[in-house]
């Protein structure tokens, strides 16, 4: 595996295979990565654009906010640093 960078904050990974064929899915998930990390770094849901803000909140008990989105998408925001992350499964 080669490794490009594409932005500052993320790493395109390109596996090249026999006959010169890319792997679709990775480098489509490496072009994605970025944008949807503006996303989050803006406080917008990456998959309906909705600002964080105005999603339901609810308290945790290791001081974060479990952020649901009206479209079903969960995030932990870290009230320290003020930043979204998208949630884990053992977090839902």
């Amino acid at each position: 595996m080669k490794r490009y960078e594409s932005w500052k904050f993320a790493t395109l990974r390109v596996a090249v295979v026999r006959g010169g064929e890319v792997r679709v899915k990775e480098a489509i998930k490496a072009l994605i990565r970025p944008i949807q990390m503006q996303f989050l770094k803006r406080g917008m849901c990456v998959a309906c654009g909705m600002p964080l803000s105005k999603a339901d909140r609810v308290s945790r008990d290791d001081g974060t906010e479990k952020v649901t989105c009206k479209c079903g998408r969960i995030y932990i925001f870290n009230p320290a640093d003020q930043s979204y992350r998208r949630a884990n499964f053992n977090e839902v």
